[in-house]
């Protein structure tokens, strides 16, 4: 009996393949396991944050120890924060978005060692992304700013 379920053992091609496609399908739709992907619905708007100085001109978030997606992320909780005060489906006021961004601000240069002495002020940017009929429309505005000075 073993010499036989060894000689169909040995002729099954792609034994890995066929062991993982058994091991799915026990398994079901649970995470990391299911076959939908991650990313299949794109939205059709995003944004993200950069750090610039007084005149405008772009920082490396890195120069205040954050990596610019932590810089999108420190904002976004600071968002939720303040939304978290308002009544359900009511948006954030753009003085609201302000207070969220100074924040970070203030955030950030906290946990930096030592103040840049060539910044009077610290502005938080935000780029709005929106994919209309078919093209890409971007939207720059101050979020906020903070005197260092």
């Amino acid at each position: 009996m073993r010499s036989v379920l060894e000689k169909i053992w040995r002729a099954i091609p792609l034994k890995g393949m066929w062991i993982i496609t058994v091991a799915c399908l026990l398994i079901g739709e649970a995470y990391p396991f299911s076959n939908f992907p991650m990313f299949g619905n794109f939205s059709g708007k995003t944004w993200y944050v950069y750090l610039a100085d007084e005149r405008g001109k772009a920082i490396p978030a890195l120069d205040f120890g954050v990596p610019t997606n932590g810089l999108k992320k420190a904002y976004d909780a600071s968002m939720r924060r303040i939304k978290g005060t308002l009544p359900k489906k009511q948006k954030l006021s753009l003085e609201q978005e302000r207070l969220a961004a100074e924040e970070t601000l203030r955030y950030l240069i906290a946990q930096r060692q030592s103040r840049p002495s060539h910044l009077a002020a610290l502005r938080l940017v935000r780029v709005d992304l929106r994919m209309q009929d078919g093209k890409m429309t971007e939207k720059t505005r101050t979020a906020g700013e903070v005197a260092l000075r």
